[in-house]
């Protein structure tokens, strides 16, 4: 361990045989002691000279069997969310962990987080040489950026064939982008935060289940929050930053659309915070109430039930 965080180890493996019935067994025991063992989240690669051999000579099999391959991974941006990614990502030392910030201190405070971490200066306001290259070194390209800042971002990833990840939902500027990474053959995966993200796979789990056994959905709501423990919760807001403050702002006026017993609701940003509810159907004693998030309808298409009769996201916070 290092820090107390579990990391895992590189073994380099080489077996010599004539036989080529040994050389094959030990490839299949080792796999079986992998599979065995799921704690290990062990891979293995194995190369093969045995075709090479020059005719007329003696047998000599090779085997390597060989950890993680290196991966390349840069982090845009060094706010509150960057330092947990950076820790996950950067938890297998065969992973180099690169963090840009504007700001020096910032990006070393969270690339420190990663067993091969690196702090990285630029600017990342605007394309440049530096973030071209630091685009073109990585592997993938995990942008925590404020959104607006992403369709750049990913023009340089469709430029130098680097994925790109995002937590943030998909802006018209980046269902643009579609078609071109596409045909350049690059992964550009938004929505996979907390919401947009994990609500996305659990609600999906769900609804493939139950279509899966000839089911049909015909209400769907899903609610999430980050909370600060009730304990926590000491100020008037009721309420901990755990990402960017700003972005928290803007979202408490966003525009919001659902569908609630076949009517469709919709709620001016202005009017977002007024228009909350008491959360009744769980945890009645932590005094939640919930607020309508963005545009539920999208979803309806996107989750396979555009004819449920209620489509509804909304947001909990304490009251």
């Amino acid at each position: 361990t290092v820090n107390g965080v579990p990391h895992k180890s590189v073994l380099m493996l080489k077996v010599f045989s004539e036989d080529d019935n040994k050389l094959d067994s030990v490839i299949a025991k080792v796999d079986m002691l992998l599979q065995l063992i799921d704690s290990a989240e062990a891979s293995m690669q194995h190369f093969d000279n045995r075709s090479a051999k020059p005719k007329g000579l003696p047998s000599q099999g090779k085997v390597s069997v060989l950890g993680e391959p290196e991966k390349r991974v840069l982090i845009l941006g060094a706010g509150k969310v960057a330092s947990g990614v950076a820790e996950y990502l950067g938890r297998s030392t065969s992973t180099t962990v690169a963090v840009a910030s504007m700001f020096e201190d910032e990006a070393m405070a969270v690339a420190k987080n990663a067993a091969r971490g690196k702090a990285v200066t630029c600017d990342l306001s605007r394309s440049g040489d530096k973030l071209r290259q630091l685009v073109q070194e990585a592997d993938v390209v995990v942008s925590l950026l404020p959104a607006p800042l992403h369709p750049m971002v990913a023009e340089e990833c469709i430029s130098w064939k680097t994925d790109l990840v995002t937590a943030s939902y998909e802006s018209k500027e980046m269902q643009a982008l579609r078609l071109s990474s596409i045909e350049a053959g690059v992964a550009i995966l938004n929505e996979v935060g907390l919401d947009p993200g994990m609500d996305h796979m659990s609600a999906m789990k769900i609804i493939d289940d139950v279509h899966g056994r000839g089911g049909e959905i015909t209400s769907f709501s899903s609610v999430c929050g980050g909370l600060p423990a009730p304990e926590a919760a000491n100020n008037p807001l009721l309420y901990k930053f755990s990402w960017s403050p700003m972005g928290v702002i803007r979202a408490s006026q966003n525009d919001a659309t659902y569908r609630r017993d076949g009517k469709v609701v919709q709620i001016n940003g202005s009017d977002l915070l007024a228009s909350s509810e008491p959360f009744l159907h769980a945890w009645q004693s932590l005094n939640l109430e919930v607020l309508p998030n963005r545009d539920s309808l999208v979803y309806g298409q996107k989750y396979g039930i555009p004819s449920a009769k209620t489509i509804f996201r909304g947001t909990l916070r304490y009251q």
